[in-house]
């Protein structure tokens, strides 16, 4: 695109924007436009020779060079040569297409333009000024909004971590849960078992405990024969009673010879010693009452003192 095409679209552009060129800022520019497309048309130009040059050598003097002659081939040198005058005057009409509508569109512009000028709406120097402030405010704002962005984009980084990490810990909060509800299931289900245990346990306690006291009150009403400790207790009765008997035996034949020698002492003729002697082993003395007692008492083990010692013993009755 050359220099004065590039004119004609910033006009364009400008005008769309509302902003229009001053005919001194337009003629101002049209010099340097114009030297600024001769450079480029130069370059194209030489741009275009060198790529001529390089399709001449290649399609006609390497390929068009016959083998048998060693010569160029006339037919290939015309035929390169019609192609060339045929793509030239192409490009010529394309270029007067393309002048023609860039004159147009310049006239358009300029109508335009003079129009502008005509209400007054031109842009001037200050114009020029205060769009450069407000390009530099703009900018200023698109460093600001590029610096919270930067800031922005690393908050979110940073928020993005973040996130991760919570998704982890996640993760494994919900691989414990896991677990822990499979666990707490396990240990309901041998709670419940625990519990059918306990009741089952619970009722063959209560039927053995009534199964016991039904055995003991059929026990206490089925014997009243006494306990062992009542034997026990009735034998060491016994042996006391007969260590009593034996001192009191004693006694009594020493109260007797006391009794004899007195007498004698006292001068009781020998007949009524003797008598006294018969009086005596007639009636039965307190020793030999004694005597039968302790024996009335040995054959009768279930009398008086039985019965005493089962009142004596209640324990018996609980065993």
């Amino acid at each position: 695109m050359c220099a004065l095409s590039r004119t004609v679209m910033c006009v364009c552009v400008c005008m769309r924007a509302g902003v229009h060129y001053t005919p001194v800022l337009t003629r101002a520019l049209l010099p340097a436009a114009r030297v600024q497309a001769m450079l480029e048309q130069t370059d194209s130009r030489i741009a275009t020779l060198k790529r001529e040059a390089y399709e001449f050598k290649r399609d006609v003097v390497i390929a068009g060079e016959d083998t048998r002659t060693g010569k160029l081939v006339a037919e290939k040198v015309e035929k390169y040569f019609a192609d060339q005058l045929r793509a030239k005057d192409n490009m010529i009409d394309k270029l007067h297409l393309k002048n023609q509508v860039l004159r147009s569109t310049l006239v358009r512009l300029e109508t335009l333009l003079k129009q502008k000028e005509d209400v007054g709406d031109v842009l001037h120097y200050i114009d020029f000024h205060q769009l450069q402030i407000e390009n530099k405010q703009y900018l200023a704002k698109i460093e600001e909004k590029n610096a919270e962005l930067l800031r922005l984009k690393l908050s979110t980084g940073q928020t993005v971590q973040s996130l991760n990490t919570m998704k982890i810990r996640l993760s494994a909060v919900s691989k414990e849960m896991t677990r822990l509800r499979a666990d707490i299931r396990s240990r309901g289900v041998l709670l419940s078992r625990l519990r059918t245990e306990n009741e089952r346990l619970c009722d063959a306690i209560t039927s053995a405990q009534e199964l016991g006291v039904t055995l003991a009150r059929q026990a206490r009403e089925a014997s009243d024969m006494p306990t062992i400790m009542d034997y026990v207790e009735l034998k060491t009765m016994q042996s006391a009673l007969a260590a009593e008997l034996s001192s009191w035996k004693r006694k009594l034949e020493v109260t007797e010879l006391a009794a004899t020698q007195t007498a004698a002492k006292m001068g009781l003729p020998r007949a009524a010693v003797e008598e006294l002697a018969r009086t005596g082993a007639g009636a039965p003395s307190s020793a030999g009452r004694l005597r039968q007692d302790s024996e009335g008492d040995e054959p009768q083990p279930h009398g008086r003192e039985l019965s005493e010692g089962h009142r004596a013993h209640p324990r018996r009755e609980a065993r």
